[in-house]
């Protein structure tokens, strides 16, 4: 008796290739079990808008400790510096992906969190535009790129590295 996935090899290699059965069957399991079907789940927008919030929030409480310190409508230097710029755009970004795929969401709602920098950037700096506090130094369009990729590129490599480690183990577990 032959499998679906079998089967499926068997008609694309005019039957000539029985062998690769139970590898495709393998890895069917492996793809449809767990964090890899790759459906976008409530968990993964639920780690997008939050760490999205995060980052807003951390923008917004700058402004507000600039204001009360009398530097004016500007995010305040120790907010932006150590906090927001690296932390939150460059360092976070691959955390909150392995945080999100080992609480159950998808491989790409893992990845997606790593858009939001680059998402951010646009929401600051429209936010930036309406309050008159400048453009800065730079594009706008270049920082979301340029964070955007930054963070897609961290996410990736951690969402990839957490599931080659989980897999390693669960190959070494006894059974």
């Amino acid at each position: 008796m032959r499998s679906r996935s079998q089967t499926t090899v068997d008609s694309t290699r005019g039957g000539t290739d029985r062998g690769l059965g139970p590898l495709v069957d393998a890895m069917g399991q492996v793809i449809s079990g767990g964090a890899i079907a790759g459906r976008f789940r409530r968990r993964d927008a639920v780690a997008f808008l939050a760490y999205l919030a995060i980052v807003l929030g951390t923008y917004v409480l700058g402004l507000g400790l600039g204001v009360l310190t009398g530097e004016g409508l500007t995010v305040y230097p120790l907010v932006w510096e150590p906090v927001l710029f690296p932390g939150l755009f460059v360092y976070v970004p691959p955390l909150v992906a392995v945080v999100t795929l080992r609480a159950g969401g998808s491989i790409p709602g893992s990845i997606a969190v790593g858009a939001v920098p680059g998402v951010a950037f646009i929401v600051l700096g429209v936010v930036a535009a309406l309050l008159g506090t400048g453009q800065g130094d730079s594009p706008l369009w270049a920082l979301s790129l340029t964070f955007g990729a930054i963070g897609l590129a961290g996410a990736v490599l951690a969402t990839t590295i957490s599931i080659v480690v989980d897999r390693l183990l669960r190959s070494r577990a006894p059974s």
